[in-house]
């Protein structure tokens, strides 16, 4: 059977090359899937997901120039 789910990206959002993201899968803002991951479920923002499935493997920091 085909499933038909959304796929919600957020803002700022980094998909690497290779990945791929799951039918009903939500990006938050921020969130990084590094490449060859598989993105299933919710993907918190300014986190990075890493594997298959994905699991967190660390948080996103960006640096601000003053």
């Amino acid at each position: 059977d085909l499933i038909v789910q959304s796929i919600k990206i957020g803002d700022g959002v980094w998909i690497a090359a290779g990945s791929f993201v799951a039918p009903g899968t939500q990006l938050e803002v921020g969130a990084v899937l590094t490449m060859g991951s598989v993105g299933v479920g919710n993907l918190s923002a300014w986190t990075v997901y890493q594997g298959n499935p994905a699991i967190a493997v660390g948080k996103r920091v960006l640096h601000v120039r003053k």
